[in-house]
């Protein structure tokens, strides 16, 4: 089986973190590393250029909808999906706006997870080469 794609996980959230972790290398991805705030999230982008980024909206330091704008400054390739409990239409269409790839509302399950990071890997490969 083919290695897949890396991933950055960012959320505050330590279980939640080790949680995505743990479904992720079940399911073949590699981790590009994990983060607990968006400022860990942008200097891990831009050190591992991950393919994927699971990134949380409420977190310390810098917030995720900051933390985005700025990866897709210096990470454009990476594809983010923003993970939030706080799911309102107004954040969603903001995330969007920003350059998210998909929004993934909590409580979710791991293959919600793996389904929405197939879903976007798929959406983007369409038409390139």
């Amino acid at each position: 089986m083919p290695i897949k794609q890396s991933v950055l996980i960012a959320d505050d959230d330590e279980i939640l973190r080790e949680l995505l972790r743990q479904a992720l290398v079940e399911a073949g991805y590699r981790i590009a590393g994990q983060a607990s705030n968006g400022q860990e999230a942008i200097n891990l982008c831009l050190k591992r250029q991950p393919n994927i980024v699971l990134l949380d909206i409420n977190m310390p330091i810098l917030d995720g909808i900051t933390a985005l704008s700025e990866i897709r400054k210096t990470s454009p390739l990476s594809k983010v999906i923003m993970i939030s409990g706080e799911a309102t239409l107004a954040k969603v269409q903001e995330a969007i706006k920003l350059g998210a790839i998909g929004f993934i509302v909590k409580p979710f399950t791991s293959g919600k997870i793996l389904s929405n990071i197939e879903a976007c890997l798929n959406k983007n490969s369409k038409g390139t080469s």
